[in-house]
């Protein structure tokens, strides 16, 4: 799989220490896309650079998390490879979660991160909406087990901002979605003082 992706920010980071809301949009909207296209943000080059980057720390985790699954298709990729793994899903769109319980066997779904730990997590184009990153990913990072790792994904917002600036901002293209638009220095120092350590960072084409 060559992935030739946009600008992003690809990171593995681990946990440092030991009720928020998931993303600023109406669920509504989210059903809609789903129930009008099943396969929308589909990737499996994205899925397979996600596996690739977390084979790295991990062989076959006991358990992994998706926060913001969307149709379940990284959870799927992940299963095809990780048959003994126990997935959960988290995402808002009642939609998307039914979609995600027909692609993965057994998979556990909620509409908001349930208690408990996991081995490996991934945030895949979802942190971008995120109210307050900096909490809502020190809340998530709580849930990692202290020797599992977590794979974030971030788009470089400002290649597709009508303006170079930093900040919380409508976008100008694709689903006109609301996202921060920021630095990868601005989303490594969010990281960090969410009380994540990066491990290991990578870069888009």
């Amino acid at each position: 799989y060559p992935a030739q992706l946009p600008d992003t920010l690809f990171t593995i980071v681990r946990r440092l220490r030991t009720g928020c809301g998931m993303v600023i949009a109406e669920v509504d909207f989210y059903n809609d896309i789903y129930t009008s296209s099943p396969r929308k943000w589909t990737n499996v080059e994205r899925d397979y650079t996600a596996f690739r980057a977390l084979s790295e720390y991990v062989s076959e985790p006991g358990s992994m998390l998706d926060y913001g699954c969307g149709n379940g298709h990284t959870l799927a990729f992940f299963w095809s490879q990780w048959p003994d793994t126990i997935y959960t899903g988290v995402d808002i769109s009642d939609v998307a979660l039914e979609l995600t319980e027909k692609r993965v066997p057994g998979v556990y779904t909620f509409k908001e991160l349930p208690g408990g730990e996991w081995d490996v997590i991934v945030i895949m184009g979802v942190a971008e909406h995120f109210k307050s990153p900096i909490t809502e990913l020190r809340y998530i990072g709580e849930h990692l087990s202290p020797s599992g790792y977590l794979y974030l994904e971030v788009p470089n917002c400002l290649v597709y901002s009508n303006n170079g600036y930093e900040g919380f901002r409508q976008t100008t293209s694709g689903s006109g979605q609301k996202e921060w638009h920021w630095r990868r220095d601005t989303w490594e120092q969010m990281i960090e003082e969410a009380g994540l350590e990066i491990v290991k960072s990578y870069s888009g084409s």
